[in-house]
């Protein structure tokens, strides 16, 4: 009986390093940077630098106001809301506090559903962005063409 103790520990212990494991136990979150499977996704209609990066750039507020993405007190700056910076498509698989407090990736290649910035960007997971740089002043949501867009981008796999 007394060498099954020490057997039944070994077990336990070989299972809940496995589970550690398997989960990222001491991450700060999921492993969101997957690279691209082309095997997955081969090929695109869309792609970050032609078709994401100027919806990220642009302005939905009034001309006096400025609320795009990357705007340099948002998620352009250098010390982007939230740590989480839209300057670039690694910037933004690396996700922010709120992505990763969520447990949630910024992109899933093949998902805008479980996605958080289209979360974000339909306001399914928190404040709806963009949101206005003054706090008294309202957005106005991002036109469903620009994120029906995004969606198919990483419908398609966000390619670079």
């Amino acid at each position: 009986m007394l060498t099954s103790r020490p057997l039944c520990l070994a077990a336990l212990l070989s299972a809940l390093g496995f589970a550690l494991i398997s989960c990222g136990g001491g991450s700060d979150g999921p492993n969101c940077d997957i690279p691209l499977d082309t095997n997955q996704f081969p090929s695109s209609t869309l792609s970050y630098a032609t078709h994401i990066v100027p919806i990220l750039e642009t302005n939905y507020c009034a001309a006096d106001k400025n609320c795009s993405c990357n705007n340099a007190v948002c998620h352009g700056a250098s010390t982007p809301e939230s740590s989480f910076s839209t300057k670039t498509l690694t910037d933004i698989f690396k996700g922010g506090e709120l992505s990763r407090s969520n447990g949630a990736c910024t992109i899933v290649r093949g998902d805008p559903d479980s996605s958080y910035m289209v979360q974000k960007l339909e306001g399914r997971s928190g404040e709806r962005m963009p949101s206005p740089v003054d706090p008294r002043d309202t957005a106005p949501a991002m036109p469903q063409n620009d994120l029906d867009t995004i969606r198919q981008w990483i419908s398609e796999g966000a390619y670079p």
